[in-house]
């Protein structure tokens, strides 16, 4: 929205953060359904999910740079930025972590298909998305009997 009014819609806002204050470079409407969710980062893009589709936006200027469309509705939707994918859990809390695959470039950002981690999923409920950090290219996530790790990492 304008300066000093309030936004007409759910907004994605980056801060450049220092010791001594924080900067707003830039805001993007994002077109977001009831399933609000933190956007996903890496060092040259940002992602975004909402009404249908997701976005990928750039990270020094908050372009949208792609558009690919989800194929089912959200619920406390997380989303993971890991080597050169990004993986889309739909519904990221009630008791599944299967994931929408997309390509993480403009050039690649379009839907490649899905994946089913093949351990037991577990549900954190309440509208509390589970969380699947990534570190050096493994995603960790909580199933029902344990943290799986799961190596993203390109084969040579």
């Amino acid at each position: 929205g304008v300066k000093g009014e309030p936004s007409s819609g759910p907004e994605c806002v980056a801060w450049r953060m220092t010791p001594e204050k924080a900067e707003r470079i830039w805001a993007t409407t994002v077109k977001a359904d009831a399933g609000l969710h933190a956007p996903a980062v890496n060092d040259r893009y940002v992602v975004v999910c909402g009404a249908g589709a997701t976005q990928l936006l750039g990270l020094t200027t908050g372009e949208v740079l792609a558009t690919a469309e989800l194929p089912e509705p959200l619920s406390a939707p997380q989303i993971v930025v890991a080597e050169n994918l990004v993986f889309v859990a739909p519904n990221g809390s009630n008791g599944r972590s299967d994931f929408h695959v997309y390509g993480a470039t403009p050039e690649t950002f379009k839907l490649l298909g899905g994946w089913s981690p093949p351990h037991h999923h577990t549900s954190s409920l309440g509208g509390a998305c589970m969380i699947f950090p990534v570190v050096e290219g493994r995603m960790f996530i909580r199933g029902f009997d344990g943290i799986h790790c799961y190596d993203l990492r390109q084969r040579n």
